[in-house]
């Protein structure tokens, strides 16, 4: 069962679609926390509907650092890719 927060966040499994989201956005989550790291593992996650979906995950990187990240998911069509707005 899902635990929302009205107008907020829902949790969310964490699949390998959404691990996939994580790691291909890699480079842009190290930008915004001044951070070198190799990989990213979503330990836990959460959604919140929008013009898009935000995700926001629980992240474990280089195996060690943790981090709350949000990745802002665009409607498909929009023709816009995803981009990493808070860490």
């Amino acid at each position: 069962m899902q635990k929302c927060v009205p107008g907020g966040y829902c949790t969310t499994e964490v699949t390998k679609k959404l691990q996939e989201l994580f790691a291909s956005n890699l480079a842009a989550i190290n930008a915004k926390l001044h951070k070198n790291w190799a990989t990213v593992f979503v330990n836990h996650a959460y959604s919140q509907v929008v013009a898009g979906t935000n995700y926001l995950g629980l992240v474990t990187g280089g195996n060690v650092d943790k981090a709350k990240v949000t990745i802002f998911y665009p409607l498909s069509g929009s023709g816009n890719d995803p981009q990493v707005t808070s860490a």
